[in-house]
């Protein structure tokens, strides 16, 4: 009896699905919509980015060596050529003072070698000088005298010994003659005889107070650097004050002068020593190459710091930069002047592309990117360093047609929407333009205002739909 009873339950309720089934009709699909829109279409890539300074400067120091002192900290603001770090000076201190010393051991030997040279080039450019008239005669007068002189002698001695006869006696007339003619003559020649040593003083003296003649002396002036209508005692008191000049006195750097021709290679070589160690002074102490502010410091007072390390950063921060990250994709659409929203953890503002990167960067994570830098208007100032989200406009169009790009499938080589109209789907072909990451230009087969199909991948054109309330 039971038995019978649950045949008889199960065929009814079979009889009623069905005919639920033919009563009811085709399934409706519950789906989401969006309208058309009309207004301004932007094509944007949404990128991500640091703050930076509009400039920015390592300070690496040239040396090795031990921290003596740091002038700056972080936040500071400095100017171009203030002090940054120091490193001791202690050895280098020591080694300049002793270049120093044996600078001026050697200028003083140089000085002293440089005095003698300049007199033996004076005497040699006095020996090439014709000898003035008045020493020449005087020579000839005199050596005429003596020779008068000695033959009256040789006369004299002869009649006196070979006694008096006429061959004798005619020598010593002559011979008398010639004391005659000596006795006139001698007291105008012995006094320039006398005086020879004191004529030819004179004359020297005028050839060192005459001008040099480049033309008829050039040799000699040039010997000792006289120049044209430079008398040669000028020319040797200029030389010798120039050699004076360079003797050991000052402390600063001592350039080679003129007369470096008198300096030996001992004083060259020990010059050497002595920039060699001032400029080793120098590069002990770090300065700023440009204004702005320190944005790190990466050395303390004590450490041991390698040459070429990064030691302190400086930024100029009055002008700032946000470095952006783009897709490779994406680079090929960038350009500058275009416009950018900028956002850094709620600081907001705009700006404008001023540089595409020439180079790709591989990211961590296998990814593939180049850097554009945008320059932000006035009012974005996060901090350097901050993160940045932006929105390059690559592309706008004002008053045009636009859906969620979901809307929009691609089938049998073309694009489609489907419109739902009295709840059903309308399958219905459409030109695009362009595209952002959440939306698509329309620019043909829709209207502003009408409804379209979220995401329509699985419906048949014709198909009965409920919108999802």
């Amino acid at each position: 009896m039971k038995k019978g009873l649950t045949i008889t339950f199960c065929v009814l309720a079979a009889a009623a699905m069905m005919l639920g089934v033919l009563t009811s009709g085709a399934p409706t699909t519950v789906v989401r919509t969006a309208e058309v829109t009309v207004g301004d279409f932007e094509y944007t890539a949404e990128v991500s980015g640091e703050a930076a300074a509009g400039e920015l400067y390592t300070a690496m120091p040239a040396v090795s060596g031990r921290v003596a002192r740091v002038y700056v900290a972080e936040g500071q603001q400095v100017r171009k050529g203030d002090k940054l770090f120091s490193f001791d000076e202690t050895d280098t201190r020591n080694a300049l003072k002793q270049a120093q010393y044996e600078l001026d051991a050697a200028l003083a030997a140089n000085a002293q070698n440089g005095a003698e040279l300049i007199e033996q080039e004076a005497m040699e450019v006095m020996a090439m000088m014709p000898e003035p008239e008045s020493v020449t005669s005087a020579r000839l007068d005199a050596a005429r005298a003596q020779s008068f002189e000695q033959l009256a002698q040789e006369v004299i001695a002869q009649a006196q010994d070979e006694g008096v006869d006429l061959g004798v006696l005619n020598k010593a007339v002559e011979a008398m003659a010639l004391f005659r003619e000596i006795d006139e003559v001698v007291p105008d020649i012995q006094p320039s005889v006398e005086n020879i040593a004191e004529q030819e003083e004179t004359a020297l003296e005028g050839m060192l107070e005459a001008p040099m003649d480049a033309a008829a002396f050039g040799n000699e002036a040039a010997l000792v650097g006289a120049t044209d209508g430079q008398t040669l005692e000028e020319a040797m008191m200029e030389r010798s004050e120039a050699l004076a000049e360079s003797a050991p006195d000052s402390r600063e750097s001592m350039p080679v002068t003129p007369e470096a021709t008198l300096e030996s290679p001992a004083v060259a070589l020990c010059r050497e020593k002595v920039r060699q160690a001032e400029e080793a002074l120098n590069r002990l102490t770090m300065t700023s190459a440009m204004d702005g502010e320190v944005l790190g410091v990466a050395l303390r007072e004590g450490e041991i710091v390698a040459a070429g390390s990064g030691a302190v950063v400086i930024g100029d921060t009055d002008r700032m930069l946000v470095t952006l990250r783009v897709p490779e994709y994406e680079l090929e659409n960038i350009q500058t002047g275009q416009r950018v929203r900028l956002d850094s953890n709620g600081i907001t503002g705009t700006g404008k592309v001023v540089k595409r990167g020439a180079a790709l960067i591989s990211g961590s994570y296998g990814e593939v990117y180049g850097c554009v830098e945008v320059e932000p208007d006035a009012g974005f100032a996060p901090l350097t360093g901050a993160s940045v989200e932006a929105e390059i406009i690559l592309d706008k169009s004002s008053d045009t047609l636009y859906v969620p790009r979901e809307c929009v499938v691609t089938e049998e080589g073309g694009r489609y929407v489907y419109a739902c109209e009295e709840g059903k789907a309308k399958k219905k072909p459409v030109t695009t333009g362009l595209e952002s990451d959440y939306f698509i230009e329309l620019l043909s087969g829709a209207v502003a205002g009408e409804v379209l199909i979220i995401a329509p991948f699985d419906l048949m054109d014709g198909g009965e739909v409920t919108i999802e309330m």
